[in-house]
């Protein structure tokens, strides 16, 4: 019985792009209900399915068409959520691939968002059924390693530890000199853009915030007035962090870079100036990250509009452009470029 049921346990590669790839690990892990492990891929095991799970970009399609290529045949093919379907929520997206299908044949298709972990066992069991022919499983493969918890420090040390939120309030007025807001336990300090590479590196080296994680930087579009620009700072001792905000108009979207402060700063940068259409001055390497080549307009600025209304939703008729109820259909709002 247990020869039986080790020959017939695909054995799988998941892919995970995704939220949907969550779902997928707790299958693999065996706590799902009813319980069920997924063996996965090894050096010396033969993939037999490989898992699409998550949100497929115009700029990852071809490193899952080479990672397909790469497997040795026959290999199935299954699509994992809705994303991994049809592009999902952000099928309208200017960067998503609508449809994981488009690039690589699927032998079968899981739908939800995401779907539950239950559901990826319903379609592997499935894929046996119809007459996959996996290969023959080691009881080694099906052994899960046990993890134990890493050492944390306790909330009372912690909270000892940390600044409340008026003080890191007041350490960064102290520190950069600018108005600095407290909302929901967040502290944001303004900052010019001539200083926002000082006011980084005082940030990042002051002993009190030790602001020296990089979390991620993002830009608003305050339209018309112009762009602000966001870094979050974050304290791996203190777990506490704040954030750095700075501005530029709308007429000279431009920011010194925080490359050479935070080496991670730079995909992010990229991202950004390609999006809002900001140059990061300093930057080394301000190349396109999502857009392909050539491309000149810049998909999150408010005044841009996506060919969303181009294409009727999936399964599904807008009342806005029906003309039901007596009403005149609304007038399709057709962005730059798109054929009239």
């Amino acid at each position: 019985m247990i020869d039986r049921g080790q020959r017939y346990a695909l054995t799988v590669l998941n892919v995970g792009l995704a939220c949907c790839a969550v779902e997928a690990m707790v299958a693999s892990l065996g706590q799902s209900d009813p319980p069920g492990v997924v063996p996965l891929a090894g050096p010396d095991r033969t993939v037999e399915v490989l898992i699409v799970s998550g949100t497929v970009t115009d700029k990852l399609a071809p490193l899952v068409r080479r990672l397909y290529d790469s497997l040795p045949a026959p290999v199935k093919v299954l699509s994992f959520g809705a994303c991994a379907n049809s592009g999902g929520p952000y099928w309208d997206s200017y960067c998503v691939t609508k449809g994981v299908d488009l690039i690589v044949p699927v032998d079968a298709y899981v739908p939800g968002c995401p779907p539950r972990p239950e559901a990826l066992l319903a379609a592997l069991a499935a894929l046996t059924v119809a007459g996959v022919e996996p290969a023959p499983a080691r009881a080694s493969d099906l052994q899960q390693p046990l993890l134990r918890p890493a050492a944390v420090v306790g909330p009372q040390e912690l909270r000892a530890r940390r600044l409340p939120v008026t003080a890191t309030a007041l350490r960064l007025q102290q520190l950069l000199g600018g108005p600095v807001h407290s909302a929901y336990g967040v502290v944001t300090a303004d900052v010019p853009a001539e200083q926002w590479v000082s006011a980084a590196l005082t940030a990042r080296d002051d002993p009190e915030l030790d602001g020296s994680f990089f979390d991620l930087l993002t830009v608003v579009d305050e339209h018309p007035r112009g762009f602000d620009v966001v870094v979050r700072l974050w304290s791996v001792a203190l777990r506490q962090g704040f954030l750095l905000r700075t501005s530029c108009p709308r007429d000279a979207p431009s920011v010194p870079s925080l490359r050479g402060v935070f080496a991670g700063a730079a995909w992010h940068e990229r991202q950004a100036a390609e999006m809002f259409g900001l140059v990061f001055a300093g930057h080394p390497d301000p190349a396109p990250l999502l857009l392909p080549p050539g491309g000149v307009w810049h998909p999150l600025r408010k005044e841009h509009r996506l060919a969303s209304r181009e294409v009727a939703w999936p399964g599904a008729v807008d009342p806005a452009y029906s003309g039901e109820g007596g009403r005149p259909p609304r007038r399709p709002l057709r962005p730059p470029g798109a054929p009239t």
